[in-house]
């Protein structure tokens, strides 16, 4: 019965979250309003992420209830699919992180602190992303990209952004809604929208990450420990 329930609950889910992920892969590389922003390209990648992850680990667990998974009788499968699961699986991360840093850089009032918030600068963050992916070494390295690094960096800078909405608020709060065009109005709600959307990610993830997190460094620090049965 559990075998069942596992099979059919994760095509169901497959079939759901694939079309999601397909739709998010769609708006955010053909609508050109969002194009223009430098962050639509890092939730790009940590889509591209999470569909490699998606469509690597639900399938695998799938075949699994069928007794066809390959990676429980092969070593080189396993392999494969470990550093490719793991690896997407930081990378979306990762880009989330980063999506926290430019909206902080989006949100900041110097001249040059914005200069940095790019197009060119986010392409270059995505690449040295994945250049930092091929570092990919053991359960320390991971530990770091997949829960430390991109949770305490996305607390620190959606901080970071809030206050610097509220500096904002503070400075326009005498100015009328009259004297704002409507280009301005669609380019604010815009960047609203996407500082939520930040939001909402950074919360949920740093939410799933936590018991892991605290899993994965009690097992690094006691590995070497006597533990009883």
């Amino acid at each position: 019965m559990a075998i069942r329930v596992n099979r059919y609950r994760s095509l169901i889910v497959f079939i759901f979250v694939s079309v999601g992920a397909v739709l998010n892969v769609i708006i955010f590389s053909t609508d050109r309003n969002l194009k223009q922003n430098p962050c639509s390209r890092f939730f790009l990648a940590s889509v591209v992420g999470s569909c490699i992850a998606l469509f690597s680990s639900l399938p695998t667990r799938f075949s699994s209830s069928f007794g066809l998974d390959l990676t429980v009788k092969y070593d080189i499968p396993c392999k494969f699919y470990m550093i490719t699961l793991l690896g997407s699986l930081s990378f979306s991360v990762l880009s989330i992180a980063l999506v926290s840093i430019e909206r902080w850089l989006a949100s900041c009032i110097k001249s040059r602190t914005l200069l940095l918030c790019s197009n060119q600068t986010s392409t270059r963050g995505a690449y040295s992303e994945i250049n930092s992916l091929c570092l990919y070494l053991g359960d320390l390295i991971h530990l770091t990209l997949y829960n430390i690094a991109p949770t305490r960096s996305m607390l620190i800078f959606g901080l970071l952004s809030l206050r610097n909405i509220q500096q904002h608020r503070r400075r326009i709060a005498n100015v009328t809604i009259g004297q704002i065009d409507r280009n301005a109005r669609r380019s604010q709600r815009q960047q609203s929208t996407l500082t939520i959307l930040t939001l909402i990610q950074v919360c949920s993830i740093t939410m799933c990450n936590s018991p892991a997190d605290t899993h994965k460094s009690y097992s690094s620090l006691t590995e070497y420990m006597y533990k009883s049965p």
